[in-house]
């Protein structure tokens, strides 16, 4: 033996009893190594450092300032997407080649506008971080621009009231342009209720000033592919960024993570801005289960089939998903919760 050179092996993971695996279905937090959706979905090439980041927030302790919460869009698209783009233009480039075979004694059909499937995708949000608490809001939204403004502006004013109160708040993003639209209309919208917003616009190019809301970004993708390799491993199939259950995963994963993930401040951001921590009712994502929905005559059935996909936020009602498909969209479970 005097010779030998024992090997460092990785520990392997133990499984937890049942429940335990039950309780870190629905949460994901915090990171199990027993976990395959946690190891597919946020493992890291090396052990992430946080003596930096504990220096740093260390070093601003005792300074009066104001709340600052950075904007930034997140794109989660698949690969899928991308293939079924470049198949589409390449289809598209064939039919023109070919002349259409249209037939010259009827009249010539008009063109019509139709959006390319490939363009049918639910792979963009609009993530927002602050700087007090850590809170995380992910928005999904069906493009950017005029046409998500109001949806956009009336999400991040309730995020800087929910936290801020009545306080100076900081409103930061880089430089592009609907970018800045959202910005001037959160401090449009602040200012009809009296409250004090300064806009900042980050240098171009310059990841390191919008750094809180980049690795906000980065943590919600790492939680979201955890919840999707889960969901999928159930499934048996891809979920692909045509399924409208593609958006709500991000917006899940920001719910949990602002409620069941532990920051260096030693609590989560649930508990730093309400002073307990959550006692809501989950759900594993993606379930099928039972909920209530009122009939308007009494004759009809008022519990119908759905997926659980979260929370709603403002008012705390849980959110259901009913698509026509159903046998492509959920994994059966014996949980069926009275509403």
């Amino acid at each position: 033996r005097e010779g030998a050179r024992d090997p460092e092996l990785p520990q392997a993971p133990k499984l937890p009893s049942d429940r335990q695996q039950e309780l870190h279905n629905v949460t994901r937090q915090p990171f199990a190594p027993w976990c395959e959706a946690c190891v597919l979905g946020r493992s890291r090439q090396s052990p992430h450092d946080k003596a930096k980041e504990d220096e740093k927030e260390k070093s601003g302790a005792g300074k009066v300032k104001p709340m600052v919460v950075q904007i930034d869009f997140c794109y989660t698209f698949t690969k899928k997407d991308e293939k079924a783009a470049a198949e589409e233009e390449e289809k598209e480039k064939a039919e023109q080649d070919e002349g259409g075979g249209v037939n010259l004694g009827e009249p010539f059909p008009p063109p019509e506008k139709k959006v390319p499937d490939y363009l049918l995708q639910y792979g963009l949000h609009l993530v927002a971080a602050d700087s007090e608490v850590g809170w995380l809001m992910a928005l999904p939204l069906e493009a950017k621009g005029s046409a998500s403004l109001k949806k956009t502006a009336e999400a991040v004013t309730r995020m800087t009231m929910r936290i801020g109160g009545g306080e100076k708040v900081i409103v930061q993003g880089d430089p592009e342009p609907s970018i800045k639209q959202i910005l001037n209309a959160v401090s449009a919208c602040r200012a009809r209720l009296g409250l004090e917003t300064v806009t900042q616009v980050t240098p171009r190019e310059s990841h390191q000033s919008n750094g809180r809301v980049e690795k906000g970004i980065s943590t919600l993708r790492r939680n979201s592919l955890t919840l999707k390799a889960f969901v999928e491993s159930r499934l048996k199939m891809e979920i692909s960024g045509h399924f409208a259950i593609h958006a709500w995963i991000m917006r899940h994963a920001a719910f949990l993570t602002n409620r069941y993930f532990v920051n260096s401040k030693g609590a989560t951001a649930f508990e730093l801005q309400n002073g307990q921590r959550y006692k809501g009712k989950l759900l594993t994502f993606g379930e099928r289960a039972i909920y209530f929905h009122p009939a308007k005559h009494k004759g009809d059935v008022q519990w119908r089939h759905g997926i659980w996909v979260g929370v709603n936020e403002v008012n705390g009602a849980v959110c259901w998903w009913a698509p026509r498909v159903v046998s492509l969209c959920w994994f059966p479970s014996p949980v069926f919760p009275p509403s």
